[in-house]
């Protein structure tokens, strides 16, 4: 599993190689949504409040299915066919912001019509992942050139870069994935650490793995991020299994996958999360895990 997406009864899941498949919550059973036959490899998830699900692939397709259906619909490229689509946003006027491995692109729904999204001249970003601000300014994770804030307007405002011997700055320029918490704070899990920006001083906090610290990262090589309803957030890595960082407390809680227990992770790679309302979680797993519904106390619930 790559990726996961939540929009009323349905819990949408995209995969490395099996496509897209959709679940009733309620009921608990998968239905294969595309390709219907064949393999296919889920990249990026978006569900936008008009009820519409965005998805894109590895090979640089971008879908759309409308309301509870079935159908994908492949909506045609832009001038320059984009390279694997691992990035979806949707920005504050409704045009959906693309981001691939070769560049960023803004798309009027409406329309179909296409704008590229960088200043003009820049060098195309191999973006990774996207996140809204509060005050409606764009953060773009790339694999190679840091952390970048731009405008509505995809002006570049401002850029942060991984240093050697600066322990305040970003922690490595592979920055994989992003989270706007509600109060506006903004987490960043990169290759190697947990960051969390300081907008008063345009600095960091880093957490990285520390087996004599509690409270330290599962894993340095930070893969998802998740908020829940409570404020809690959710750090998925590729090597350590999942923590539950509290804010407030401070308090770390770890989820591991354990050697013959039944109540811990499959494996290790966790590329999505998702808290459901009764509190539980649903992971996606990279290699040797698939869907896992999981609960703090009870453990591993179910997987597929």
């Amino acid at each position: 599993v790559t990726t996961l997406q939540h929009s009323g009864e349905w819990l949408w899941i995209g995969t490395m190689a099996g496509g897209l498949h959709r679940m009733r919550l309620s009921e608990g059973r998968i239905q294969r949504v595309w390709p219907m036959q064949g393999g296919g490899n889920v990249s990026s998830l978006l569900h936008d409040p008009e009820g519409m699900l965005y998805f894109g692939s590895n090979d640089g397709q971008l879908f759309r299915i409308k309301g509870a259906g079935m159908a994908a619909e492949a909506i045609p490229q832009p001038p320059q066919p984009l390279l694997s689509v691992r990035a979806l946003l949707r920005l504050p006027d409704g045009r959906l912001l693309v981001g691939a491995a070769n560049g960023l692109w803004a798309l009027e729904p409406a329309t179909g019509a296409w704008q590229a999204w960088t200043d003009a001249g820049a060098a195309a970003l191999d973006v990774q992942a996207l996140a809204l601000a509060l005050d409606g300014s764009i953060w773009v994770g790339t694999s190679r050139e840091g952390l970048l804030r731009m405008d509505a307007r995809g002006r570049e405002l401002a850029r942060f870069r991984a240093a050697l011997n600066d322990p305040d700055q970003l922690p490595d320029d592979q920055v994989r994935a992003l989270l706007v918490t509600r109060p506006g704070q903004l987490w960043v899990g990169t290759a190697n650490g947990l960051a969390l920006y300081d907008p008063a001083s345009s600095r960091f906090l880093v957490w990285r793995y520390d087996a004599a610290d509690i409270g330290s990262p599962v894993g340095n090589r930070i893969a998802s991020l998740f908020e829940d309803r409570n404020g809690l957030i959710w750090v998925g890595t590729w090597t350590g299994g999942v923590s539950v960082h509290n804010p407030a407390t401070q308090g770390v809680r770890l989820i591991r996958h354990t050697a013959r227990s039944n109540l811990s992770l499959p494996a290790s790679p966790v590329r999505a999360l998702w808290r459901d309302d009764d509190g539980s979680l649903w992971v996606g797993v990279w290699v040797g895990g698939g869907l896992i519904h999981s609960d703090l106390t009870r453990g591993v619930l179910r997987g597929w």
